[in-house]
Protein backbone atom coordinates (compact mmCIF):
# COMPACT_ATOMS: atom_id res chain seq x y z
CA UNK A 1 0.00 0.00 0.00
CA UNK A 2 1.19 3.44 -1.01
CA UNK A 3 1.61 5.73 2.01
CA UNK A 4 -0.71 8.93 1.55
CA UNK A 5 -0.24 12.20 2.14
CA UNK A 6 3.63 12.05 1.16
CA UNK A 7 3.61 14.76 -1.50
CA UNK A 8 1.60 16.99 0.94
CA UNK A 9 4.28 16.60 3.39
CA UNK A 10 6.93 16.82 1.14
CA UNK A 11 5.63 19.81 0.10
CA UNK A 12 4.61 21.38 3.30
CA UNK A 13 8.04 20.65 4.74
CA UNK A 14 9.83 22.88 1.16
CA UNK A 15 11.58 19.99 -0.59
CA UNK A 16 8.89 20.48 -3.55
CA UNK A 17 6.66 22.91 -4.43
CA UNK A 18 2.98 22.85 -5.11
CA UNK A 19 0.19 25.17 -4.74
CA UNK A 20 -2.48 24.82 -1.84
CA UNK A 21 -5.83 26.23 -3.02
CA UNK A 22 -9.91 26.03 -1.96
CA UNK A 23 -11.44 23.81 -3.98
CA UNK A 24 -13.88 25.49 -6.34
CA UNK A 25 -16.69 23.62 -6.52
CA UNK A 26 -16.37 21.60 -2.85
CA UNK A 27 -14.25 23.64 -0.66
CA UNK A 28 -11.79 22.54 1.33
CA UNK A 29 -8.02 22.70 0.32
CA UNK A 30 -6.52 21.07 -1.94
CA UNK A 31 -3.17 20.54 -3.14
CA UNK A 32 -2.09 21.42 -6.77
CA UNK A 33 0.61 20.80 -8.67
CA UNK A 34 1.49 23.07 -12.00
CA UNK A 35 3.74 20.85 -14.92
CA UNK A 36 6.26 23.20 -13.72
CA UNK A 37 6.36 22.06 -9.91
CA UNK A 38 6.50 18.39 -11.63
CA UNK A 39 9.09 19.51 -13.53
CA UNK A 40 11.08 20.75 -10.58
CA UNK A 41 9.80 17.56 -8.28
CA UNK A 42 11.33 15.38 -10.60
CA UNK A 43 14.87 17.20 -11.68
CA UNK A 44 14.92 16.97 -7.69
CA UNK A 45 13.89 13.53 -6.41
CA UNK A 46 13.24 9.78 -8.33
CA UNK A 47 10.38 7.06 -7.35
CA UNK A 48 10.84 3.51 -8.22
CA UNK A 49 8.32 4.08 -10.86
CA UNK A 50 10.63 7.04 -12.50
CA UNK A 51 13.45 4.80 -11.91
CA UNK A 52 11.56 1.85 -13.79
CA UNK A 53 10.61 4.68 -16.88
CA UNK A 54 13.57 6.15 -17.75
CA UNK A 55 15.66 3.15 -17.26
CA UNK A 56 13.39 0.42 -19.03
CA UNK A 57 14.37 -1.87 -15.83
CA UNK A 58 12.10 -3.98 -13.43
CA UNK A 59 11.80 -1.74 -10.56
CA UNK A 60 12.50 -4.23 -7.56
CA UNK A 61 15.72 -4.70 -9.38
CA UNK A 62 16.81 -0.93 -9.01
CA UNK A 63 15.84 -0.84 -5.52
CA UNK A 64 18.22 -4.07 -4.50
CA UNK A 65 20.65 -2.29 -6.33
CA UNK A 66 20.43 1.06 -4.24
CA UNK A 67 19.65 -1.19 -1.16
CA UNK A 68 23.15 -2.94 -1.92
CA UNK A 69 24.60 0.51 -2.42
CA UNK A 70 23.64 1.87 0.90
CA UNK A 71 21.19 4.09 -0.42
CA UNK A 72 18.46 5.25 1.77
CA UNK A 73 14.98 6.89 0.76
CA UNK A 74 14.89 10.30 1.34
CA UNK A 75 13.99 11.38 5.07
CA UNK A 76 14.71 14.85 5.67
CA UNK A 77 15.19 15.55 9.42
CA UNK A 78 13.65 12.24 10.08
CA UNK A 79 10.11 12.47 8.02
CA UNK A 80 9.62 9.02 6.36
CA UNK A 81 8.03 10.03 2.50
CA UNK A 82 8.53 6.17 1.21
CA UNK A 83 9.86 5.02 -1.53
CA UNK A 84 11.47 8.05 -3.09
CA UNK A 85 14.91 9.15 -3.51
CA UNK A 86 17.42 12.15 -4.58
CA UNK A 87 18.45 11.78 -8.12
CA UNK A 88 21.76 13.13 -7.14
CA UNK A 89 22.43 10.18 -4.98
CA UNK A 90 20.86 7.39 -7.61
CA UNK A 91 21.49 8.45 -11.63
CA UNK A 92 24.77 6.96 -11.01
CA UNK A 93 24.52 4.21 -9.47
CA UNK A 94 21.30 3.62 -12.08
CA UNK A 95 24.06 4.20 -15.11
CA UNK A 96 25.20 1.37 -14.19
CA UNK A 97 22.76 -0.95 -14.40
Amino acid sequence: KREQGWFERLSAAGHTSSTRMSHPKWGGERTYVSQADQAAFHARFMTPSTMAKETGKDRQTLLAKLGAAGIMNFAANGENYGALYLRSEVEGILAKT
